[in-house]
């Protein structure tokens, strides 16, 4: 009975074993994207290998539930089921869509199992891994350029990729740009899982691009999607260089002076402008714009401009030296004083002089001669001539021409009057008399200014004096 009942245990677990053996398999599953972006495709190939004894029919599914993934919301399997024969391998496709708002930098696990159409029990799980990326770290970029560049034509701009995911990325645009216009470009490119490659961007720079630090920054994009960028500095090196030129045009008293200064260069220039002017010229000289001021350096006198000069632009400066207002102003003065005489002389011109005089040890004898003249086209009338003579001078009256129709004596001086009825257009009278000094002359001697009254064409009384006559001992010895 004993051996009845371990005979049928042992048969029991020799079934056990003998189904087991049966069914088996090897599973070997690699990745041709195990490194993703946040909405992209992660493909796995699955090799299934069937170890065990007998054909079989497997079936490849996902082993938990789709909608309590974090990161994937489906995951097809191609085929769903495959028969293999025992010794022989199976392929399968599994692509994992990922979720759009996957969080980045993270390895996620996602469960599968191969089953059995023939043995229900047989469940053999396994896990496939998927890396996802932050989207703008997906291509890598390094840059390939120099610190300091200088303004030439085709300049290079280069810049290794690197697609850091196991997947291509075709058809994705690369822009460079720059806080610098000229730096402006996009293009197309394509990059296999993996890959390393070089792009290069050619720009032209004008020789006047401003020497500064600049900015270059470089993004990729997958359609609307951010996968890749950098941003670094570049210098344009400085060239510093002002072109000059001058240019001169004389005419009828003007003098105009042309300063043209043009930034070639690249650098903001803060400068002066400079034109060099006689000392004579700069009394009459203005500037266009209106100069800073006049300098004067080394003898030489300049006016100056201070200008701020950014590269490729040209400034205009203009020295006028204008001696017209100055010969105006002359010919005015000229004017004035002719036409003042000429008033002056189309009255009544009186002059007083000495015509004669003679020395003794005695004292001297002078004669004094008074010259009227009417020098306008009418008539004077009641025309008074008055002299006054200090006491210390006596009058001698001797009257060669006209004698005086009066004489007062007062306490210091003696007062003449001569009287002219009439004195007509053009017409001049000369009234003289003499004078004797007891003693020599001890300085100067002074004949005070004779007056003159008379009635005009009109009725008016008008009065003219003479100049004041002064005269000493040595004048009167050249005599």
């Amino acid at each position: 009975m004993k051996m009845k009942i371990l005979l049928l245990v042992a048969v029991f677990f020799l079934c056990i074993f003998t189904v087991n053996a049966l069914t088996d398999v090897s599973i070997n599953a690699t990745s041709a994207t195990n490194s993703i972006y946040p909405g992209k495709d992660a493909v796995f190939s699955v090799e299934i290998t069937n170890t065990g004894t007998r054909e079989d029919i497997f079936v490849l599914k996902l082993n938990e539930f789709i909608e309590d993934s974090d990161f994937a919301y489906e995951a097809r399997i191609t085929p769903s089921a495959m028969s293999i024969k025992n010794g022989q391998t199976g392929k399968f496709e599994i692509v994992v869509k990922t979720k759009i708002d996957a969080r980045p930098n993270k390895n996620y696990k996602m469960k599968f199992a191969v089953r059995s159409s023939l043995d229900f029990d047989f469940n053999k799980a396994f896990e496939l891994i998927t890396r996802i990326y932050e989207p703008s770290k997906i291509i890598k970029i390094e840059p390939q350029l120099l610190e300091t560049i200088e303004a030439k034509s085709e300049v290079p701009f280069r810049f290794m990729l690197e697609n850091t995911v196991d997947m291509p990325l075709n058809g994705v645009d690369i822009y460079v740009t720059s806080d610098l216009e000229l730096i402006n470009d996009k293009r197309n490119i394509n990059l296999a899982a993996n890959e390393r490659k070089v792009e290069e961007f050619m720009f032209n720079f004008p020789k006047t691009t401003l020497s500064k630090e600049y900015t270059v920054n470089v993004r990729i994009y997958d359609k609307a999607r951010l996968i890749g960028e950098y941003s670094g500095k570049f210098l344009i090196s400085s060239n510093p260089n002002i072109k000059e030129s001058l240019e001169e045009k004389n005419s009828f008293f003007i003098k105009k002076i042309k300063l043209e200064r043009e930034n070639t260069g690249n650098e903001i220039m803060q400068d002066e402008a400079k034109v060099n002017l006689g000392y004579f010229q700069k009394m009459f000289a203005y500037g266009i714009p209106r100069e800073d001021g006049t300098e004067k350096i080394e003898g030489k006198y300049y006016m100056v401009w201070k200008e701020t000069l950014e590269p490729g632009n040209k400034l205009i400066f203009f020295a006028i030296v204008d001696y017209r207002p100055a010969i105006v102003a002359l010919l005015v003065v000229v004017m004035f004083s002719f036409l003042s005489w000429f008033l002056l002389m189309r009255g009544l011109r009186i002059k007083k002089k000495i015509v004669k005089s003679v020395m003794t040890s005695q004292g001297s004898n002078i004669k004094v001669m008074i010259s009227l003249k009417n020098t306008t086209n009418t008539d004077f009338r009641n025309v008074e001539v008055t002299e006054i003579i200090p006491n210390y001078l006596h009058d001698t009256e001797e009257y060669t021409t006209l004698k005086p129709k009066r004489i007062q004596k007062g306490k210091s001086s003696k007062k003449i009057v001569w009287e002219i009825d009439e004195l007509k257009r053009g017409d001049e009278i000369i009234v003289t008399y003499s004078i004797k000094s007891k003693v020599q002359f001890i300085g100067s001697v002074l004949l005070p200014a004779t007056m003159v009254q008379y009635m005009n064409n009109k009725g008016d009384m008008k009065k003219v004096v003479s100049n004041n006559l002064e005269f000493n001992s040595e004048m009167l010895k050249k005599r």
